[in-house]
């Protein structure tokens, strides 16, 4: 099975994730904002993180996408593209939707330029079928998800415990040889103390054999390798 790990917001945390991501021999990719106010990591930390993980585009400005006419929409997609390119030295082909929104506009503007990129969609453990459109499996949040919760797979009597869900959905994807996709936020780890159960989750993972650990834009290879 394939296991992939996606972080967004470009937080300085993120420098504290990717060390504990290294210690598990975990692969990533992090999708990182141009100028949005919140983005705390600076160039030079961003291409420290480079040599080791991939670096994603999350827009210009994380703006909703869906509201914004043509010219601007372009503009937040390629110039977040050219400039982490100039930034990382490196080419940059994954691209994550802000709030995970898009449409058949956006579609057609992230195709000319990118090679993969995930939305909000939940609950996957397939091969995505559209590396434009992929979802995730599960995000690091104490907040119960609606996906969750109408989807009735996972009660709730005993309170909401993402790490719980993470470890059924993997031995899905693992039964299934599937994808178990992680994503999350590392100012999110940091404010709900989710930093101990992530580490569980990671040694939990270690003791499984036929693993193969990708980042994101890996999947577009490993589909392209099977065409």
């Amino acid at each position: 099975m394939i296991f992939t790990t996606s972080w967004d917001d470009g937080n300085k945390l993120d420098l504290k994730l990717s060390k504990i991501l290294l210690e598990h021999g975990i692969k990533g990719t992090f999708y990182i904002p141009i100028s949005w106010k919140f983005r705390s990591l600076q160039d030079k930390e961003v291409k420290k993180l480079s040599k080791n993980f991939e670096i994603g585009s999350h827009s210009v400005s994380h703006s909703d996408l869906t509201k914004l006419p043509s010219r601007q929409l372009n503009h937040e997609i390629l110039k977040s593209k050219k400039e982490l390119e100039e930034i990382i030295r490196k080419e940059v082909n994954s691209f994550a939707y802000p709030f995970g929104k898009v449409n058949g506009k956006i579609l057609d503007s992230v195709k000319a330029h990118y090679l993969f990129a995930r939305t909000a969609k939940e609950l996957q453990t397939d091969f995505p079928t559209d590396l434009l459109n992929c979802g995730f499996s599960v995000s690091i949040t104490n907040r119960p998800r609606r996906m969750f919760v109408s989807s009735g797979v996972f009660g709730l009597r005993n309170g909401f415990r993402w790490d719980k869900i993470a470890r059924k959905l993997f031995l899905a994807a693992m039964k299934n040889d599937g994808v178990f996709h992680l994503q999350g936020h590392s100012w999110e780890i940091e404010k709900e103390k989710n930093w101990d159960k992530l580490i569980d989750f990671f040694d939990f993972i270690s003791k499984f054999d036929d693993v193969m650990f990708i980042d994101n834009g890996g999947l577009a290879n490993q589909q392209s390798n099977t065409l």
